[in-house]
């Protein structure tokens, strides 16, 4: 497995400054937004366009620079730009250019978090039933995977609550009739506990063919405080921790995306340290877990015994 960070964790004086340190530290790429780079998110047009293209190069520069992978892109759209695909092609274009192999974005809103800014967002308010977003979303992914096969990207949503889906199960669900090679997801455990839990193990099984890479950090639920909860929680907040310190068993998860032959990314997402430098020692807790031979199941089938 290799590790990736995101370009815009680190608050130093240059972009340049923060790759050499993500770089003396082990990890083998980066998650970029277009922001990191001066590009403009969402909706483009003219100049902006240019501005783009311009953002892609210099993130092939700064990866060829730095040795670092750009593992993909976030370019701030969502997939009703799909109705427009003019609209989607600079992102395309530029994603290409860029070297990455990812376009990440997120699946259609289903909750009422948006403040609209433009006439894509207002679609998404948070009233639309599931069978409504689930028919659209699927006339939207037609267009996002023929996208991907012509400019050789692969487009992947992120697991996140508040979405449409937000579990493994749902992703499977829409995805299955999509080919993989063009389309997916990005694994995010932690923000399954939030909404979107399913036994690790068989969440794996159910999208690994679709799997892109992985989001590691990790949480606990805390009540009447801490980070605004999903919606549908009561009197529950979140509370970010370290790796091993949360509800989210990376132990489990990581053997058994080595028994699935995963040899993709590990980004780390963890924004429970203090400070930036304290992330990097999530590399070595991660390789730690990555040389593991035991199966964390066996304890199961062995009631009674000592596992």
């Amino acid at each position: 497995m290799r590790f990736g960070i995101q370009a815009g964790l680190f608050g130093n004086p240059t972009l340049e400054k923060g790759l050499e340190r993500i770089r003396a530290a082990g990890y083998d790429g980066v998650e970029w937004t277009w922001g990191d780079v001066g590009a403009p998110c969402g909706l483009v047009s003219g100049d902006a366009n240019k501005k783009i293209l311009e953002g892609a190069k210099k993130i092939r520069r700064m990866s060829e620079k730095f040795g670092l992978e750009a593992v993909s892109v976030t370019p701030g759209i969502l997939p009703n730009f799909a109705d427009e695909p003019e609209v989607l092609e600079a992102h395309f274009e530029g994603i290409r250019e860029s070297g990455a192999k990812f376009l990440r974005m997120f699946a259609p809103v289903y909750v009422g978090i948006l403040k609209p800014g433009n006439r894509f967002e207002k679609y998404y308010d948070g009233r639309k039933d599931y069978h409504t977003l689930a028919k659209d979303f699927n006339r939207h992914l037609e267009v996002l995977c023929r996208m991907g096969e012509e400019h050789n990207v692969r487009v992947l949503f992120e697991m996140h609550d508040g979405y449409c889906p937000s579990s493994c199960s749902g992703y499977y669900l829409l995805l299955k009739n999509y080919s993989p090679g063009h389309i997916g997801v990005i694994y995010d455990p932690e923000n399954m506990i939030r909404e979107g839990m399913e036994n690790w193990r068989m969440s794996i099984e159910m999208i690994y063919p679709y799997l892109g890479y992985v989001h590691v950090k990790n949480m606990i639920w805390v009540r009447g405080k801490g980070m605004s909860p999903p919606q549908h929680m009561k009197k529950w907040g979140t509370q970010r921790v370290g790796l091993d310190d949360g509800i989210v068993d990376w132990c489990q998860i990581i053997y058994f995306l080595k028994k699935h032959g995963f040899e993709g990314y590990l980004v780390d997402e963890d924004f429970s340290r203090g400070k930036a430098e304290d992330r990097f020692e999530n590399i070595s807790y991660l390789r730690g877990l990555v040389k593991q031979e035991k199966d964390p199941w066996d304890k199961w089938f062995n009631w009674g015994k000592e596992a």
